[in-house]
Protein backbone atom coordinates (compact mmCIF):
# COMPACT_ATOMS: atom_id res chain seq x y z
CA UNK A 1 0.00 0.00 0.00
CA UNK A 2 1.52 3.34 -1.00
CA UNK A 3 1.78 6.24 1.42
CA UNK A 4 -1.27 8.18 0.22
CA UNK A 5 -3.50 5.12 0.45
CA UNK A 6 -2.14 4.36 3.91
CA UNK A 7 -3.04 7.85 5.11
CA UNK A 8 -6.50 7.61 3.54
CA UNK A 9 -7.09 4.21 5.13
CA UNK A 10 -6.10 5.58 8.55
CA UNK A 11 -8.35 8.63 8.14
CA UNK A 12 -11.31 6.48 7.06
CA UNK A 13 -10.75 4.04 9.92
CA UNK A 14 -10.65 6.96 12.35
CA UNK A 15 -13.78 8.47 10.84
CA UNK A 16 -15.70 5.21 11.23
CA UNK A 17 -14.59 4.97 14.86
CA UNK A 18 -15.80 8.52 15.34
CA UNK A 19 -19.25 7.40 14.26
CA UNK A 20 -19.56 5.46 17.51
CA UNK A 21 -21.73 7.99 19.32
CA UNK A 22 -21.62 7.12 23.00
CA UNK A 23 -24.03 9.90 23.91
CA UNK A 24 -26.67 8.47 21.59
CA UNK A 25 -25.96 4.88 22.66
CA UNK A 26 -26.03 5.62 26.40
CA UNK A 27 -29.11 7.85 26.21
CA UNK A 28 -31.01 5.16 24.32
CA UNK A 29 -29.90 2.28 26.56
CA UNK A 30 -30.16 4.05 29.90
CA UNK A 31 -33.02 6.48 29.27
CA UNK A 32 -34.83 5.11 26.21
CA UNK A 33 -34.29 8.51 24.66
CA UNK A 34 -32.06 10.38 22.22
CA UNK A 35 -30.02 13.14 23.82
CA UNK A 36 -29.99 15.03 20.54
CA UNK A 37 -33.67 15.87 21.11
CA UNK A 38 -32.75 17.94 24.14
CA UNK A 39 -30.57 20.82 25.21
CA UNK A 40 -28.10 21.90 22.55
CA UNK A 41 -28.98 18.97 20.29
CA UNK A 42 -25.39 17.74 20.35
CA UNK A 43 -24.39 14.13 20.93
CA UNK A 44 -21.65 14.93 23.40
CA UNK A 45 -20.75 14.71 27.06
CA UNK A 46 -21.72 18.31 27.87
CA UNK A 47 -25.25 17.85 26.59
CA UNK A 48 -25.46 14.49 28.37
CA UNK A 49 -24.42 16.24 31.58
CA UNK A 50 -26.97 18.98 31.05
CA UNK A 51 -29.84 16.63 30.23
CA UNK A 52 -29.20 13.56 32.38
CA UNK A 53 -26.72 14.68 35.04
CA UNK A 54 -23.08 14.40 36.02
CA UNK A 55 -22.76 10.60 35.86
CA UNK A 56 -24.10 10.45 32.32
CA UNK A 57 -21.78 13.26 31.26
CA UNK A 58 -18.70 11.65 32.80
CA UNK A 59 -19.39 8.21 31.32
CA UNK A 60 -19.91 9.73 27.88
CA UNK A 61 -16.75 11.83 28.17
CA UNK A 62 -14.70 8.75 29.07
CA UNK A 63 -16.15 6.79 26.16
CA UNK A 64 -15.35 9.55 23.68
CA UNK A 65 -11.89 10.02 25.19
CA UNK A 66 -11.10 6.33 24.72
CA UNK A 67 -12.46 6.54 21.18
CA UNK A 68 -9.90 9.24 20.39
CA UNK A 69 -7.01 7.29 21.87
CA UNK A 70 -8.11 4.10 20.12
CA UNK A 71 -8.20 5.81 16.73
CA UNK A 72 -4.64 7.06 17.12
CA UNK A 73 -3.43 3.59 18.12
CA UNK A 74 -5.21 2.09 15.12
CA UNK A 75 -3.74 4.69 12.77
CA UNK A 76 -0.28 4.08 14.18
CA UNK A 77 -0.70 0.34 13.59
CA UNK A 78 -1.81 1.00 10.01
CA UNK A 79 1.04 3.27 8.99
CA UNK A 80 3.10 4.80 11.77
CA UNK A 81 2.94 8.23 13.35
CA UNK A 82 1.88 10.11 10.23
CA UNK A 83 -1.07 7.77 9.76
CA UNK A 84 -1.88 8.26 13.44
CA UNK A 85 -2.33 11.99 12.78
CA UNK A 86 -4.71 11.15 9.91
CA UNK A 87 -6.70 8.80 12.13
CA UNK A 88 -6.87 11.46 14.85
CA UNK A 89 -8.37 14.00 12.48
CA UNK A 90 -10.66 11.30 11.10
CA UNK A 91 -12.07 10.29 14.49
CA UNK A 92 -12.80 13.89 15.48
CA UNK A 93 -14.48 14.56 12.13
CA UNK A 94 -16.50 11.36 12.49
CA UNK A 95 -17.55 12.31 16.00
CA UNK A 96 -18.68 15.79 14.96
CA UNK A 97 -20.30 14.78 11.66
CA UNK A 98 -21.20 11.06 11.83
CA UNK A 99 -22.63 9.72 8.60
CA UNK A 100 -24.49 6.95 10.43
CA UNK A 101 -26.25 9.45 12.70
CA UNK A 102 -27.35 11.96 10.05
CA UNK A 103 -24.23 14.06 10.64
CA UNK A 104 -25.50 15.14 14.07
CA UNK A 105 -22.67 14.47 16.49
CA UNK A 106 -20.87 16.17 19.34
CA UNK A 107 -18.40 19.00 19.52
CA UNK A 108 -15.29 16.85 19.45
CA UNK A 109 -13.65 17.88 22.70
CA UNK A 110 -13.27 14.51 24.43
CA UNK A 111 -12.27 12.64 21.28
CA UNK A 112 -9.83 15.45 20.39
CA UNK A 113 -8.31 15.32 23.85
CA UNK A 114 -7.94 11.55 23.71
CA UNK A 115 -6.27 11.81 20.32
CA UNK A 116 -4.02 14.67 21.47
CA UNK A 117 -2.82 12.75 24.52
CA UNK A 118 -1.91 9.75 22.37
CA UNK A 119 -0.21 11.83 19.69
CA UNK A 120 1.84 13.95 22.10
CA UNK A 121 1.23 12.81 25.70
CA UNK A 122 2.93 15.69 27.49
CA UNK A 123 1.25 18.37 25.35
CA UNK A 124 -2.13 16.69 25.66
CA UNK A 125 -1.87 16.42 29.44
CA UNK A 126 -0.90 20.09 29.74
CA UNK A 127 -3.88 21.07 27.56
CA UNK A 128 -6.17 18.88 29.62
CA UNK A 129 -4.86 20.36 32.87
CA UNK A 130 -5.44 23.88 31.54
CA UNK A 131 -9.01 22.94 30.69
CA UNK A 132 -9.59 21.48 34.17
CA UNK A 133 -8.33 24.67 35.82
CA UNK A 134 -10.76 26.76 33.75
CA UNK A 135 -13.65 24.39 34.56
CA UNK A 136 -12.92 24.67 38.28
CA UNK A 137 -12.80 28.45 38.07
CA UNK A 138 -15.78 29.08 35.78
CA UNK A 139 -17.90 25.94 36.29
CA UNK A 140 -18.47 26.22 32.55
CA UNK A 141 -17.41 23.75 29.87
CA UNK A 142 -16.98 25.78 26.69
CA UNK A 143 -14.23 28.18 27.87
CA UNK A 144 -12.36 25.20 29.30
CA UNK A 145 -12.53 23.38 25.96
CA UNK A 146 -11.40 26.44 24.02
CA UNK A 147 -8.61 27.17 26.48
CA UNK A 148 -7.31 23.61 26.41
CA UNK A 149 -6.98 23.47 22.65
CA UNK A 150 -5.59 26.98 22.44
CA UNK A 151 -2.84 25.82 24.80
CA UNK A 152 -2.30 22.68 22.73
CA UNK A 153 -1.98 24.72 19.53
CA UNK A 154 0.48 27.17 21.08
CA UNK A 155 2.67 24.34 22.38
CA UNK A 156 2.62 22.61 19.00
CA UNK A 157 3.53 25.79 17.13
CA UNK A 158 6.44 26.50 19.48
CA UNK A 159 7.78 23.04 20.16
CA UNK A 160 6.45 20.91 17.31
CA UNK A 161 9.34 19.24 15.54
CA UNK A 162 7.41 18.28 12.41
CA UNK A 163 4.86 19.91 10.13
CA UNK A 164 2.46 17.13 11.10
CA UNK A 165 2.55 18.34 14.71
CA UNK A 166 1.60 21.86 13.76
CA UNK A 167 -1.01 21.05 11.12
CA UNK A 168 -2.80 18.47 13.26
CA UNK A 169 -2.90 20.83 16.25
CA UNK A 170 -4.19 23.67 14.07
CA UNK A 171 -6.93 21.50 12.56
CA UNK A 172 -8.03 20.11 15.94
CA UNK A 173 -8.15 23.67 17.26
CA UNK A 174 -10.13 24.85 14.22
CA UNK A 175 -12.70 22.05 14.58
CA UNK A 176 -13.19 22.71 18.29
CA UNK A 177 -13.56 26.45 17.72
CA UNK A 178 -15.99 25.95 14.83
CA UNK A 179 -18.12 23.53 16.82
CA UNK A 180 -18.20 26.04 19.68
CA UNK A 181 -19.05 29.06 17.54
CA UNK A 182 -22.47 29.50 19.19
CA UNK A 183 -20.91 29.12 22.64
CA UNK A 184 -18.37 31.80 21.76
CA UNK A 185 -21.16 34.21 20.87
CA UNK A 186 -22.90 33.47 24.19
CA UNK A 187 -19.63 33.93 26.08
CA UNK A 188 -19.14 37.34 24.47
CA UNK A 189 -22.71 38.25 25.38
CA UNK A 190 -22.31 36.92 28.92
CA UNK A 191 -25.11 34.40 28.39
CA UNK A 192 -23.23 31.09 28.50
CA UNK A 193 -24.72 28.79 31.13
CA UNK A 194 -22.66 27.35 33.98
CA UNK A 195 -23.45 23.75 33.11
CA UNK A 196 -21.99 22.17 36.24
CA UNK A 197 -24.09 24.37 38.46
CA UNK A 198 -27.24 23.10 36.75
CA UNK A 199 -26.07 19.51 36.90
CA UNK A 200 -25.27 19.83 40.60
CA UNK A 201 -28.82 20.99 41.30
CA UNK A 202 -30.28 18.09 39.27
CA UNK A 203 -28.33 15.55 41.33
CA UNK A 204 -29.21 16.92 44.78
Amino acid sequence: MNQALTYCAAAIAGYLMGNIQFAVIFSRILHNDDVRRHGSGNAGSTNMLRVYGVKAGVVTFIGDLIKGTGAVLLGRAIGGQEAAYCAALGVVTGHCWPVFFRFKGGKGVASSLGAAVMLNPFWGLIAGAAGIVVVLITRTISPASLTGFTVYLIIALIFGSTLWDKIAAALLFAIVVYRHRENIVRLIQGKEAAVFAKADKQNK
